[in-house]
């Protein structure tokens, strides 16, 4: 609950009120409780669904596995895959958003990962500070060679932010 009111609800309203043609107040907060509903009851079943497959997986590896995690790093993957069909696989803005932050989120980790295994070009000696400068220019010159030579395949409202 308190992590619901002090992030999904402000989130909610903020993407409400700058990218919603909403006009009335009362609309305004219909959109936002819906919102954040969405928000909340997904997480809540991609919970559900994931912890089921885990503790379904854990049989067979006896007590030694501690309680809800996964017995072999593969039933994390598996339950993870099937908690997402049954929960993020329909699109919708909500869903939409939390995608992009996990990518994000998942990119930077595996440039860790990398760094951590010493995996060339990363090892460590290469903090990701240090590695970080080339992943904001690969980035943005992924970003920007798109938006130069296929701007319809970004997304609208990055799209229109970079136009002149």
């Amino acid at each position: 609950l308190y992590y619901g009111v002090k992030v999904r609800l402000p989130h909610a309203l903020v993407m409400t009120v700058l990218f919603s043609s909403k006009s009335s107040v009362r609309d305004v907060v219909v959109a936002v409780a819906k919102k954040a509903f969405e928000h909340g009851f997904n997480l809540g079943k991609f919970v559900f669904i994931y912890k089921a497959i885990v503790g379904l997986s854990m049989k067979g590896y006896g007590t030694s596995a501690l309680l809800g995690r996964p017995g072999h790093p593969i039933h994390a993957m598996i339950a993870g895959a099937v908690g997402a069909y049954f929960t993020w696989a329909n699109y919708s803005s909500v869903n939409y958003q939390i995608l992009l932050y996990l990518v994000s989120r998942v990119l930077v980790a595996l440039v860790k990962l990398m760094s951590k295994k010493e995996v060339d070009p990363y090892t460590k000696n290469i903090s990701f500070k240090q590695a970080y400068p080339y992943l904001a220019c690969g980035t943005w010159a992924l970003v920007m060679w798109l938006f130069e030579y296929h701007p319809e395949l970004l997304h609208p409202s990055l799209a229109a932010s970079m136009e002149e």
